[in-house]
């Protein structure tokens, strides 16, 4: 079922950190800090649209090449032949003091995922940002 609308909530991490929490399909949040989110929508034009995989974490669609890739590895700019690994284990915690890059000798990466992303920003008057201080 396609989303009509999405609520990205806002608020402040144990750190005092500006965080925000985007909804995804399954019920529940993917969370990131402020400026990374702002990264991602504002000055990467990507649409927070996002699915959870259950080996990949939460995807982002690329329109470019038309298929899916890690959020993590798009949020931190991960080369090829390099890992994004989640320092937590937590798949869903793209806050990027969790995100650690790694060179693989086998990587499977081969594209650099942000030169998949069209900027577009169609996708602006859909979403709904709350609060929560």
């Amino acid at each position: 079922m396609k989303r009509e609308t999405i609520i990205i909530k806002h608020g402040r991490g144990q750190n005092g950190r500006a965080i925000a929490f985007v909804p995804l399909p399954d019920g529940n949040d993917s969370i990131l800090y402020q400026g990374d989110l702002d990264l991602l929508l504002n000055d990467l034009g990507l649409s927070p649209f996002w699915h959870y995989h259950k080996l990949n974490g939460v995807v982002c669609y690329l329109s470019k090449w038309k298929r899916y890739a890690p959020l993590a590895r798009v949020l931190v700019g991960a080369l090829p032949a390099t890992s994004v690994t989640f320092l937590d284990r937590n798949k869903l915690n793209l806050r990027s003091d969790n995100l650690a890059v790694t060179a693989k000798r086998r990587g499977r990466a081969e594209l650099y995922d942000r030169d998949g992303i069209e900027p577009t920003h169609d996708w602006m008057r859909k979403i709904i940002h709350v609060d929560l201080n």
